[in-house]
């Protein structure tokens, strides 16, 4: 008995070592990103429960890469195709914050830098279906076009619509992010400028150190874009 007991679990062993060896070369039939369902899909799907859905979507994206127990590095995601998806979490609710939240804090983690730039972008476009709730994601945005894709463009066009958009929550603060931009990439002529509009928005709460900061700010960047046109026009010899 104990022997045919031992040769079970030995053949049993054997077995599943080599169904473990058969399967290794099984291609895996899982995308990290799976194409998006088409509009008619979703709005089949979504049975005029378009809330229900997008918090059921919204979890299927927050799970990508993660199926059957496997980890998948975020350098191996196609943000290309994860922007589709964030932007389809958008036409069924604009008012969420979590598919930002989720560019931002999460997918903006990968190496990729044209990933990343096409995280802002949606970021962007998202800000404009409504900038009263979203503008705080501007920053965020911001801050990653400048230090992490290092992409000066981009950076000031994001700081400009920042400046341009009406938020409550708005401070002085963040009208001068576009200035400080642009003087940090030599165009000190724009950052005199915009900081003189900054300026025209500073309230009664504005700190007094504030408006002192800015004063000089646009002083001394009037100053260097004199001298900057000065060397410019020079003739060379």
């Amino acid at each position: 008995m104990t022997r045919l007991l031992i040769a079970s679990l030995i053949a049993a062993l054997a077995v599943q070592l080599w169904l473990g060896e058969a399967i290794r070369g099984i291609p895996d039939p899982w995308d990290i990103v799976p194409a998006p369902p088409t509009d008619r899909s979703v709005a089949m799907a979504s049975f005029g429960d378009e809330q229900f859905l997008h918090r059921a979507y919204a979890l299927q994206v927050q799970n990508f890469g993660d199926t059957g127990g496997r980890t998948t590095r975020m350098a191996d995601y196609d943000m290309s195709q994860v922007v589709p998806w964030l932007e389809l979490l958008d036409r069924l609710d604009s008012r969420a914050q979590f598919q930002l939240a989720l560019a931002m804090g999460y997918f903006a983690s990968t190496p990729n830098a044209s990933g990343r730039e096409d995280l802002v972008q949606f970021v962007s476009r998202a800000v404009t279906l409504n900038p009263v709730n979203r503008a705080q994601w501007l920053r965020e945005a911001i801050v990653i076009a400048d230090r992490r894709i290092k992409n000066p463009v981009l950076a000031i066009k994001l700081a400009d619509q920042l400046a341009n958009t009406k938020w409550s929550e708005m401070n002085i603060l963040a009208y001068q992010l576009a200035p400080l931009l642009r003087a940090k990439y030599g165009d000190y002529a724009g950052a005199a400028a915009g900081m003189k509009r900054a300026l025209e928005k500073a309230t009664p709460d504005t700190p007094p150190q504030e408006l002192i900061f800015m004063a000089q700010f646009i002083a001394e960047s009037e100053q260097k874009a004199g001298l900057q046109h000065s060397l410019e026009s020079a003739p060379h010899k």
